[in-house]
């Protein structure tokens, strides 16, 4: 099969296998049969450890993961596995070959029951400190020095320089784990407005606060937008988010917030809206993480940014969830104000306007309400936000045909350059002078800056 070259696993076993060679070559042969046990007990342990270390680059590599109990792990399973579950299903295998069928099925059972514990063994280890950690993704040469050391401390091992060996490994580890551990520094705000398709999910880093607004997808689905936006933040180092926000209770707002957590080492609070329909449909959310429950009116500050919430008010019940999003007003350190407007339609719109007090006045940054729906961007609104920048939050040739034509010649009439995700993920710096740059990149090879201040 010429195609086995392209797959991981035969290049984790291929390097694990090599480097337990490379090790048994240097071993005695010729041992008293008294330490034969002791000896094997000796001989997994090292087997763990060495094939741990050796597949330790590729698998943080291919995988974005630490396995920092990948020793225990091993150590657990493997003779599980080489003395219970393989044996005894080969004994299966031996006994369906003689066509004793119900004798077969019966040892076969055994064996699935064994693999059954290794399950249980996988998913407690799964669950102790530093079980399930994510490594940054903007760092992929550390995954060469970390080998070329490797390679480094085997032949000082061979050459008997033990002491130097252990001290090396040990320096070695410590460094790569928390150089992939720690997170890129952002000098200035940062906004990104990922591509999910037909959906909306984006990010707002300021140095010290990183804010994930809305998660699509379908709840059981392991690729969602859950999903992208956290391969996306740790594409950029960052490997946390201090809160998530969760704009109103539909999928493509909504459904990826287990995928984020899962995908991201550190999840802090979630916003929701204070009214019944979110207390239901978010009951699983309150399960999982602390809940600030937002209201119209309510005022506070995070980390280099002051948060207004002007919709919806609390207890609101409306027939159409979209009336229910949470609206932010979100104003940088820097200056800038940018509204998050979840799927808010025309009523929501002229409720705002109608309230809206001088410091609305005109935004930097505004997402598209409802993706570029006509039911949305009013004249009224669009003629008082005045945005500088609008973006619209599309699936590529999406069957909704969004944004809507006369949506967009009303952004265009106040002079507002409009994005959208179906062209690509859209970012936005921002310093003391405005806006620094737009880059808008459909697959991440390159990025178009527009000269926008």
């Amino acid at each position: 099969d010429p195609a086995s070259v392209l797959s991981i696993s035969l290049w984790l076993s291929f390097i694990a296998t090599s480097a337990l060679l490379i090790w048994a070559s240097h071993q005695s042969a010729n041992k008293p049969i008294l330490l034969q046990a002791w000896m094997w007990l000796k001989g997994m342990f090292w087997v763990s450890l060495i094939a741990s270390l050796a597949t330790l680059p590729l698998i943080g590599y291919v995988f974005e993961r630490l396995p920092a109990w990948s020793l225990l792990a091993n150590v657990l399973l493997v003779p599980l596995y080489a003395l219970g579950v393989l044996p005894i299903a080969l004994l299966g295998e031996v006994f369906a070959l003689l066509g004793l069928v119900d004798i077969a099925s019966q040892i076969f059972e055994i064996s699935g029951l064994m693999i059954g514990w290794g399950n249980q063994i996988l998913l407690w280890i799964y669950t102790l400190p530093a079980g399930s950690l994510w490594l940054r993704s903007d760092m992929n040469e550390m995954y060469i020095v970390l080998g070329l050391c490797l390679v480094f401390i085997g032949l000082l091992w061979f050459k008997q320089q033990r002491l130097m060996a252990l001290s090396s490994l040990m320096l070695v580890l410590f460094v790569f784990t928390n150089v992939m551990l720690s997170e890129r520094v952002f000098t200035k705000p940062m906004l990104y407005v990922w591509d999910v398709g037909q959906g909306a999910s984006s990010w707002l880093k300021t140095p010290d606060f990183s804010l994930v607004v809305d998660v699509p997808g379908k709840k059981v689905s392991k690729f969602n937008g859950g999903t992208v936006a956290a391969q996306n933040m740790r594409h950029l180092g960052i490997l946390h988010a201090d809160a998530v926000v969760l704009s109103h209770a539909q999928s493509d707002h909504a459904g990826g917030l287990q995928r984020l957590i899962s995908n991201l080492n550190d999840v802090g609070e979630v916003w929701l809206a204070d009214i019944p329909e979110n207390h239901v449909y978010f009951k699983d959310v309150l399960a999982l993480k602390a809940v600030r429950w937002l209201k119209r009116g309510d005022r506070f500050d995070v980390q280099d940014a002051a948060v207004q919430v002007l919709w919806p008010p609390q207890g609101l019940v409306v027939k159409n969830s979209n009336n229910a999003s949470l609206v932010l007003l979100i104003t940088l350190n820097t200056g800038q104000k940018l509204l998050f407007a979840g799927d808010m339609e025309a009523p929501v719109e002229a409720a705002i306007v109608e309230d809206m007090d001088e410091d609305m006045d005109e935004v930097d940054v505004m997402l598209m309400p409802h993706h570029g729906s006509k039911t949305s961007s009013t004249a009224a609104l669009v003629n008082t936000l005045k945005p500088k920048i609008v973006i619209a939050q599309t699936g590529f040739h999406n069957r909704y045909g969004f944004p809507k034509d006369e949506v967009l010649k009303r952004y265009a009439a106040v002079d507002a350059k409009i994005l959208n995700t179906a062209d690509g993920y859209v970012s936005i710096r921002f310093d003391e002078n405005g806006l620094e740059e737009i880059s808008s990149d459909k697959f991440g090879f390159e990025e178009v800056e527009l000269d926008v201040k």
